[in-house]
């Protein structure tokens, strides 16, 4: 199996946003989920 890694591009923020909110997940990383700007602010500084 081959897996290809691309870059984050603005269309996948709000699957990213998404992704971070389901509750089970947020429990088991151990990390809170951010609210919308947040979460948009955080990857707009990882993209500059």
């Amino acid at each position: 199996m081959t897996v290809t890694l691309r870059e984050v591009t603005q269309e996948d923020l709000p699957i990213f946003f998404e992704h971070q909110l389901d509750a089970e997940a947020t429990r088991m990383a151990a990390f809170p989920s951010r609210d919308r700007d947040a979460f948009m602010a955080h990857w707009a500084r990882i993209m500059s």
